[in-house]
C-alpha cells in the first residue's frame, strides 16, 4: 500500500471514491478559487486506487504559517494522520482541523419526538490518536438525516403535527415552489440570505464567496437553488447540494414579511419530494443542536424547525485539531478568540 498525492488525471478515479460534497473534486475546485491551497491524496493498493482524502490549506495574514482543514472525512486512523501531517509540515502548517463525517450516537425520531439514543457503529478514538479538541470548529457535533426510502404518505405520518399543518397551510395560501438555477435565482437567493444574516446577526461570507461556489458548484451538477413565492414574491431560497445518494441542506434564507405563510415549512418538503423523485436515500440537513436542545439557545428555531419533519438526529464524533507547531498553535487561538471576542462585542452594539 502506498499513499500519494492525486495527478488531475485521476479526477475521475478520485470523484467515484469521494464521499462528502466537501471531500469532491468540484468543492476542491472552488477553495483553490477561494485563495486556499488544495491537497488530495489517494492511498493504493496493487496500483489501484481505494481511499482518498482532500485537505485545504489557508495562509494566515501578513505570516509564513498555515492552518489545514480536513472536513468530512469517512474514517480516522494513524496511517492516514501520518500521511496528513507530513503534508502539513511541508505547508508550514500550525495545526489541521479535522471533522470526520463518523456517526456515534443516534436518536431516531418518532412523529417530531427523539426517542432513546441507540449507540452506532465501532467507536473511534481521537485522543489515542493524538489528537486534541480543536479550538474553534466549524461544523455542528449534530445534526439531523431524514430517510428518503418511506412513501411520502409515510413521511407525512411520521411530522410533527404542526409541521404538518404548517406545509398544508402554505399549499392552501397559494405558497408555490420551484428549482430554479438561474442568475435571476442566484441573486434572489443572495439578497433573501443577507437579509436574513442582518436580522439573525449572524456572521457569514461575502457575496462573492458564494458566487465563485455557484460559479463552480453548479456546472459539476452538486449544487440546486430551490424558492418559494407568494404571488410573485420571493418569501425563501435554500441551496442545496446533491451529491451521490444523499442531498444536503447547508445554506437557506427568508424574507422578513409574510412569515405566517408558512414558506420554508413547503420549500422543505418540496425538496424532499425532489430528493425521492430523483433516487437519493438521504437528507442530511447540516447542523442542528444536540437532544437537549435549550429553547433559549438563539439557534433553536432552526433546530425545531428541522426536527418537526421527522429526521433522526444524529452525533458525530467531533471536532479535533491535529497540532503540528504547539506554540504557534497556542498563539494563533489566542489572537482568534481575541478577534471573535471583538466581533461578537461589534454585533451587539
Amino acid at each position: 500500500m502506498i499513499i500519494r498525492r492525486i495527478l488531475p488525471e485521476e479526477k475521475d478515479e478520485y470523484e467515484e471514491l469521494a464521499a462528502h460534497p466537501l471531500q469532491s473534486w468540484a468543492w476542491g475546485e472552488f477553495k483553490k478559487a477561494n485563495g486556499a491551497k488544495v491537497e488530495r491524496l489517494g492511498v493504493f493498493q496493487a496500483g489501484q486506487l481505494r481511499k482518498v482524502w482532500q485537505v485545504f490549506f489557508h495562509p494566515l495574514p501578513h505570516l509564513s504559517w498555515q492552518i489545514g482543514y480536513f472536513p468530512r472525512a469517512a474514517e480516522l486512523n494513524a496511517r492516514q494522520l501520518a500521511a496528513i501531517a507530513d503534508l502539513a509540515k511541508s505547508h508550514r502548517a500550525l495545526s489541521v482541523l479535522i471533522e470526520p463525517n463518523i456517526i456515534q450516537f443516534r436518536w431516531p425520531n418518532k412523529r417530531g419526538h427523539l426517542a432513546a439514543r441507540r449507540d452506532v457503529g465501532k467507536p473511534v478514538e481521537p485522543l489515542a490518536l493524538g489528537l486534541q479538541p480543536a479550538n474553534r470548529p466549524l461544523f455542528a457535533r449534530h445534526t439531523f438525516i431524514l430517510n428518503l426510502a418511506p412513501s411520502e404518505e409515510e413521511l407525512l405520518a411520521n411530522m410533527h403535527p404542526k409541521t404538518r399543518y404548517n406545509i398544508r397551510l402554505a399549499e392552501r395560501k397559494g405558497v408555490e415552489v420551484r428549482e430554479d438555477n438561474s442568475p435571476a435565482a442566484l441573486k434572489i437567493f443572495l439578497d433573501l440570505l443577507f437579509q436574513t444574516t442582518r436580522r439573525q446577526r449572524f456572521y457569514l461570507h461575502n457575496r462573492q464567496y458564494f458566487r465563485q461556489m455557484w460559479a463552480v458548484l453548479r456546472p459539476a451538477g452538486l449544487a440546486h437553488i430551490f424558492l418559494a413565492f407568494h404571488k410573485g414574491e420571493p418569501l425563501a431560497a435554500w441551496i442545496v447540494f446533491g451529491y451521490k445518494n444523499r442531498l444536503y441542506y447547508p445554506y437557506g434564507a427568508s424574507a422578513g414579511a409574510h412569515r405566517e405563510l408558512m414558506a420554508s415549512n413547503l420549500l422543505c418538503w418540496r425538496i424532499i419530494q425532489y430528493g425521492r423523485r430523483h433516487g437519493y436515500r438521504q437528507f442530511d440537513l447540516w447542523g442542528s443542536l444536540g437532544p437537549d436542545a435549550n429553547p433559549d439557545d438563539p439557534w433553536y428555531g432552526f433546530h425545531r424547525f428541522k426536527q418537526g419533519y421527522g429526521p433522526d438526529l444524529v452525533q458525530f464524533i467531533g471536532s479535533w485539531d491535529l497540532v503540528l507547531q504547539s506554540l504557534g498553535y497556542r498563539t494563533y487561538n489566542l489572537l482568534n478568540g481575541l478577534r471573535w471576542r471583538w466581533l461578537h462585542l461589534r454585533r451587539k452594539i
